[in-house]
């Protein structure tokens, strides 16, 4: 499998109009720029350049430069493959606050015969918890809430449950 980057980066901003109903819209700027560069672009061209065209009120934006799987053998899903099948992960933060994590197509091989449960002993189990909790895991950074909190501990059973997602 080889994830490769995008060549552009991916700008959403969220609206709000008086009824409080939102709404998205995308941009998307080249990708050989810099992050410092789509920042400058966001905050002091973009934002204001809508703002003078736009009644409702701008809540927030986001930007991300992802990959994509470009090798077609590697996009074929194997039969046991269920997005809608989840592994549910909750995770305490630094403020006392939770974080629920969930990944689609849980492994049926890591689920406890007999139950609903995920091994967290199981090495790959482990291991996700790990890159989540552990402090000291990554050389970039940690895992953190969208409030900028440190996810500290995993709390409770991780679970398979099933959950509808969107159809392809």
């Amino acid at each position: 499998m080889a994830i490769v980057n995008d060549a552009v980066w991916t700008i959403n901003v969220t609206y709000k109009d008086r009824d409080n109903n939102k709404s998205t819209q995308t941009f998307y700027f080249p990708g050989t720029e810099s992050a410092a560069n789509v920042q400058t672009l966001i905050t002091g061209s973009l934002i204001p350049a809508l703002q003078g065209i736009t009644d409702a009120v701008i809540v927030g934006y986001r930007y991300s430069y992802g990959g994509a799987e470009t090798d077609p053998v590697a996009l074929v899903a194997p039969e046991t493959a269920d997005v809608e099948r989840k592994a549910s992960f909750v995770f305490r933060d630094s403020g006392l606050g939770f974080m629920k994590v969930e990944i689609p197509s849980v492994s049926n091989l890591l689920v406890v015969d007999g139950t609903q449960n995920l091994d967290p002993a199981n090495p790959a189990v482990a291991a996700f918890i790990d890159l989540v909790v552990d402090t000291g895991l990554l050389d970039v950074g940690n895992l953190v809430t969208f409030r900028n909190l440190a996810l500290i501990e995993r709390v409770g059973a991780v679970r398979k449950i099933h959950r509808e997602s969107q159809k392809g």
